[in-house]
């Protein structure tokens, strides 16, 4: 799972857990990995200088994601 962003700075997040997180949940809504959970780790980076890892856990219709994380930006939301 990779994830791109070049109009806004980012050329490559090197480990995407939104990403990891959305693969796991197609792969419930699809069935493709049984009803009695599953685990799996994504390991990416490697290529780019920043290798990194994330945890996927499933069970049942939750999903946990888990691994360490970097601050990169900053900011503040404002909704009107």
């Amino acid at each position: 799972m990779r994830s791109f962003a070049p109009a806004v700075g980012v050329a490559e997040d090197p480990v995407c857990g939104s990403g990891n997180t959305a693969v796991a949940a197609c792969l419930i809504h699809t069935g493709s990995m049984g009803k009695d959970g599953f685990q799996y780790i994504a390991r990416q980076g490697t290529q780019v200088g920043r290798d990194g890892q994330v945890s996927i856990s499933v069970d049942g219709a939750k999903i946990r994601v888990g691994g360490y994380a970097v601050t990169c930006v900053e900011g503040k939301l404002r909704i009107d």
